[in-house]
């Protein structure tokens, strides 16, 4: 398989200071690709006898819509909680959705 997909987006963010070295931070992102090679998973799989067996996956789309948001709060300035969704609604019939959540520690 062999791709080749440009993105094109948009992002936005905010930062509330809520005193005490605590900071809020907000953002919204919305993204565009387009593939421009090939659109399906396909391939060939050895078995260890060198039997080959190939594969064909689903057809994706050409292009596709990618949105976000996230949350991070900033408890000093090494520690972060923080959250974050991601969707991309319609690949292939489906939806893929990511949520992510978790605490940073920097060192």
């Amino acid at each position: 398989m062999q791709t080749l997909r440009p993105f094109v987006g948009a992002a936005a963010g905010q930062s509330f200071d809520l005193g005490g070295g605590k900071t809020l931070r907000a953002s919204a992102d919305v993204t565009w690709w387009y593939e421009l090679l090939d659109r399906s998973a396909h391939g060939q799989v050895f078995a260890p006898d060198g039997t080959a067996f190939g594969f064909q996956g689903p057809a994706l789309g050409r292009g596709g819509l990618l949105a976000g948001g996230s949350l991070e709060a900033w408890l000093s300035s090494r520690a972060e909680l923080f959250a974050d969704y991601r969707i991309q609604p319609k690949v292939s019939n489906n939806t893929v959705q990511t949520a992510t959540v978790g605490f940073r520690l920097v060192f």
